[in-house]
């Protein structure tokens, strides 16, 4: 368990990224990202060519600003250099470092969660209102699910939010007893 937490934490970006600046130090890459003399920061010379050539190697994107929003995610900052960053647990030589830097929380994603789970919420009742009103001849439980599994299978996927949303809604005014059941009314 403590090996596969182990090898989960060295595929994070920072280890990607300690693992570039290694290679790109010893191979023709040098001249385009290197390490700064005292190893407290490097410095990204040519961007096209790292992520035209290099980048591919270590990461999945290939959009430079999509690496540099890495890096702000992972709280590196910019040296007074002005295409060099810097961390004060990214230091070469010392990879023990990497473990203690964390992502930060992206903030779009943390109201992606919430409106996910009040649409997960909300169709999970509308399924048990309407099974609840006996409406089964139009009403299909496994549609409202299918569409709650499709959230969970794609998180990030906002039509996934409007589909169970939608499903929840629709279960609910499709019935005519199922808002007075809701409402505590219906019999």
């Amino acid at each position: 368990m403590q090996e596969q937490q182990q090898f989960q934490q060295q595929q994070t970006f920072p280890f990607k990224l300690y693992n570039m600046l290694e290679y790109s130090c010893d191979s023709e890459f040098s001249s385009c990202i290197s390490w700064t003399a005292d190893g407290s920061a490097f410095i990204i010379h040519d961007k096209d060519v790292m992520m035209d050539n290099l980048a591919p190697m270590f990461f999945n994107q290939t959009k430079f600003r999509s690496f540099t929003r890495q890096l702000n995610i992972w709280g590196f900052v910019r040296t007074d250099t002005l295409d060099g960053w810097r961390h004060n647990n990214f230091l070469r030589g010392r990879p023990h470092l990497l473990n203690e830097i964390e992502r930060t929380q992206v903030k779009s994603t943390a109201k992606a969660e919430v409106l996910a789970q009040q649409a997960l919420n909300a169709a999970d009742s509308a399924k048990n209102v309407a099974v609840a009103a006996n409406e089964t001849n139009s009403y299909s439980p496994s549609r409202v699910d299918a569409q709650a599994q499709s959230f969970q299978s794609s998180n990030e996927d906002n039509s996934a939010y409007i589909g169970i949303a939608a499903a929840a809604s629709a279960a609910v005014t499709q019935f005519p007893f199922a808002q007075a059941h809701a409402q505590g009314q219906g019999s």
